[in-house]
């Protein structure tokens, strides 16, 4: 059975009415031949056609009374019906679908749907409703349509309704708050249409008792803030839109549990900002749109994990750069819209990693400059849309495309970008282009052999420029040979006078005449190249050229991949003089380039002068400009003094432009003893050359000198070798030495020339000012007198040269202290002291004794 709608277009009212009036016999015969008897007749205020009862478009109030019992579709819209009763539809238990779009209904009765248990299709959009129908829970309906209602509220038990049929289409209501679902509903919804509503944010779990949903419409909402988990359940959901909506920004894994997701857009919205990760999860996602935003750069990290991207829409932004390595994530990208941003430059492989990319725009931004192998990488690209930019260069300069190779392009688009002349092979990069648009570019000389070797199917052209002289009569006949081009190209004659307005076609070959005097800009006098212009120098660059009045000569230059236009400064002058034949037809025009205090980084390049005039651009030859450096010395060699079978090096290193070669010499010549005795190396440390001589001999002493060269000139720093023949006197030895008595330490030295000697004490300089230390010899004997306790430990002999200590010596110093006298006693002495003791001992024991008895006398008496 067709939907109401359908048929309803298919069979206009005037045409259906006329049908209905020609079959009305059998129309009205088939109630009673072909449904049950005491079913309804058609409604006189309708048109029926077999089970269409078609009431639309009546002014009804209400619903017709009556209702033929037969009817499976019934069509009611656009009427004046405000209200509708369960008693309009009772016994319409065939009801497939109805519609009552376009008329004033506030209300519908619950009980509507317990009479239309068949009901698949339910269309309401356009009344004025403010909430979701009841009973809608007993349908099974296919299609729930309440667009351009008023509804403002939609609560959990509206959700449960709407929850039972599978297209849902609430837009255009004012719904502000869409409740999230906690408990877990059988939900048959796979296509959910929120759009232009007034939601201002998503909640987690916004959307999860919509399991089988498969595309989810939220556009046109005001929606500012999006929750993480704010879809989790949605395994299934293939598509969504968030377009015009209020998002600033994205954070990271927002989509994460979209499994299934393969459509995504942000079109018009005021984006900012994309976290890193923001899209992470969408394994399957295709196709991204985040057109009209503000996001000024392209990031990796945004776009991490889109590994199957095929189509990202970035157009209408504020992107002024794109990196080389932001597409490393999107390896599978086919189409890409970079169109109305803001890029100036596409940098060298601005698009590596695009290997896949079929179609590439960038119209409409405001380009001027395409670096070497800017398009590096899109070998499988097929359209190329460059329209509305400043690339008039690309074509007109011969060497602009040159690394530029586009080997499976068919398409080009180059429409207004200014282009005035077409060199010869100007398209010679895309072997396999079959459709080139040049329209709206003022173009007026296409050189001959300009489209070799291509083989167009379609070419567009329209201009009003052309200089129809004897260079382009080729053009007359190569249209005229390949007539099927012939039909979008419309190219109409400036000059001469005389075929002005007409169109090329249609111009006599006869009359393509050279004059003396072409208005077209011819180039006489290119700068010449300046191969060794000095660091901190000069350089100076001349060109010269005529055509037609006005001129105008600019320079520019054309370093690492990437031109620029020449101002005036302090360092940069251009000085430039003109001059008219005697009708003032035609100019004749002197340009000088002057370079001062020469800089590498800015002034190192190729240059080119070009002359312009209406009728298009002159580019001279490039002139190359190299800047050189006289080579520094940043590291000098220093001067070495060492015993023999010591170790010495020499470090020198030096900067220039270009980098200059060290070389080493010894006495002015390239004859190094060590060498031949192989105890010489090279070694290149950083940045540092450093030149080493192990086990030094006298041989080995002498003037070293590190010598620097580049093609700016050469500069050379010398240090001397000096080898002592030397060794220490052997009286330098540990001593031991008694108190107060004199030491004598003796440091000779036999070396040639004499070195400075010093002493240590305990590891610090003696102070050679004590009354009690005294040296001679020049320090190599050091005399100490009335020695003490302080002065023993460890005394140390150096040999220093200049500030450097070549060799030393350590000797010991230990101060005794004398033995007290010793005394002598004989046999005859000791005896003597011994009976004279036991003496002493007696007496003084007797007299012990009286005391005692004495004390005990006394006692006794009392």
């Amino acid at each position: 059975m067709r939907a109401p709608d359908l048929i309803y277009t298919s069979y206009p009212l005037p045409h259906l009415s006329l049908l209905v009036l020609l079959l009305e016999p059998l129309i009205w015969a088939a109630p009673l031949t072909a449904h049950a008897t005491g079913s309804y007749r058609c409604p006189k205020e309708c048109s029926c056609l077999d089970t269409f009862v078609d009431c639309s478009h009546r002014k009804l109030q209400r619903v017709p009374d009556r209702l033929p019992r037969w009817t499976e579709i019934l069509d009611l819209s656009h009427n004046r019906i405000d209200m509708v009763e369960e008693s309009f539809f009772r016994g319409l238990d065939q009801l497939s679908s109805l519609d009552l779009s376009g008329n004033r209904i506030e209300y519908i009765s619950s009980s509507v749907f317990e009479h239309t248990p068949r009901l698949s299709s339910f269309v309401a959009r356009k009344n004025r409703l403010f909430s979701i129908p009841l009973g809608l829970e007993t349908l099974r309906l296919e299609r729930l349509d309440l667009r351009s209602n008023r509804v403002t509220n939609v609560s959990v038990s509206d959700i449960s309704r709407i929850c039972m049929a599978k297209h849902v289409d609430l837009s255009r209501n004012d719904i502000h708050y869409f409740p999230p679902v906690a408990y877990a509903a059988p939900c048959r919804t796979t296509k959910l249409d929120l759009a232009h509503n007034k939601l201002f944010h998503l909640p987690a779990t916004s959307f999860s008792i919509f399991r089988h949903l498969n595309a989810l419409r939220l556009s046109k909402n005001r929606i500012e803030s999006i929750e993480r988990n704010a879809f989790h359940g949605l395994n299934y959901l293939s598509s969504i839109d968030l377009s015009r909506n209020r998002l600033n920004s994205i954070r990271t894994m927002t989509f994460t549990t979209l499994v299934s997701l393969e459509t995504l857009s942000f079109h018009r919205n005021p984006l900012t900002t994309l976290d890193d990760g923001a899209f992470w999860g969408l394994d399957k996602l295709k196709i991204l749109n985040i057109s009209h935003n503000h996001l000024t750069k392209v990031a990796e990290g945004w776009l991490y994990g889109l590994t199957f991207l095929d189509k990202l829409d970035l157009s209408h932004n504020q992107i002024s750069q794109l990196d080389s390595s932001v597409w490393s994530y999107t390896t599978h990208l086919q189409y890409l819209m970079l169109n109305n941003n803001r890029l100036r430059r596409l940098r060298s492989r601005s698009f590596n990693g695009l290997k896949e990319l079929k179609y590439l725009q960038i119209s409409n931004n405001d380009l001027d400059s395409i670096d070497a192998n800017a398009t590096f990488g899109l070998s499988a690209l097929e359209e190329l849309d460059l329209s509305s930019n400043r690339m008039a260069f690309c074509i007109e300069d011969e060497l602009a495309l040159q690394h530029v190779y586009l080997p499976q392009l068919k398409v080009l688009k180059f429409t207004n970008n200014r282009i005035r002349n077409i060199p010869i092979r100007a398209f010679y990069n895309f072997p396999n282009l079959k459709v080139l648009d040049l329209s709206d570019n003022p173009i007026s000389t296409i050189m001959e052999g300009a489209f070799d070797p291509l083989q167009l199917e379609e070419l567009y052209i329209n201009t009003k420029f052309l200089i129809c002289d004897c260079k382009m009569e080729w053009f007359a006949i190569w249209i005229l040979d390949f007539s099927e081009l012939s039909r979008n190209v419309h190219a109409f004659c400036a000059y001469p006078d005389k075929l002005r307005g007409f169109e090329v076609n249609d111009v006599k070959l006869e009359s393509f005449v050279c004059e003396h005097k072409s208005p077209q800009v011819i180039i006489n006098t290119h700068p010449t190249s300046v191969p060794n212009g000095l660091m901190g120098g000069e350089a100076m660059l001349e060109c010269a050229g005529e055509g037609a009045p006005p001129l105008a000569v600019y320079w520019q230059a054309y370093h690492n991949g990437r031109s620029r236009v020449i101002g005036q400064d302090m360092t940069t002058i251009i000085h430039s003089k003109s001059s008219k034949d005697v009708n003032g037809t035609h100019e004749y025009i002197y340009s000088k380039l002057f370079l001062k205090d020469l800089v590498k980084d800015d002034d190192g390049a190729y240059y080119q002068c070009l002359i312009q005039n209406h009728y298009g651009t002159g580019y001279s030859q490039h002139a190359l400009l190299n800047v050189r450096e006289k080579p520094r010395i940043l590291n000098k060699p220093n001067h070495v003094v060492l015993l023999p079978g010591q170790n010495a090096h020499f470090t020198c290193s030096a900067t220039g432009i270009p980098k200059p070669t060290i070389k080493w010499k010894k006495d002015n010549g390239y004859d190094f003893p060590a060498a031949h005795e192989r105890r010489l190396h090279l070694h290149v440390e950083h940045d540092d050359d450093i030149l080493y001589i192990t086990n030094v001999s006298l041989a080995d002493a002498g003037v070293y000198t590190c010598q620097a060269t580049n093609e700016a000139g050469h500069i050379s720093e010398s240090a001397s070798l000096t080898v002592l023949e030397s060794t220490f006197g052997e009286l330098l030895d540990d001593r031991t030495v008694a108190l107060d008595e004199n030491v004598t330490l003796d440091c000779t030295v036999n070396a040639s020339p004499m070195p400075r000697i010093q002493w240590l004490h305990n590891g610090t300089l003696l102070d050679l000012n004590s009354t009690r230390v005294s040296t001679e010899r020049n320090l190599q004997l050091l005399l100490i007198s009335q020695l003490n306790e302080n002065d023993q430990g460890s005394y140390t002999c150096q040999i220093v040269v200049g500030n450097e200590v070549i060799s030393t010596k350590t000797v010991h110093l230990r101060v005794e202290t004398k033995p007290p006298p010793r005394t002598h006693y004989d046999l005859d002495n000791i005896c003597t002291i011994l009976a004279l003791t036991l003496f002493a001992i007696l007496i003084i024991g007797s007299f012990v004794i009286l005391v005692i008895m004495f004390v005990c006398c006394v006692k006794d008496r009392r």
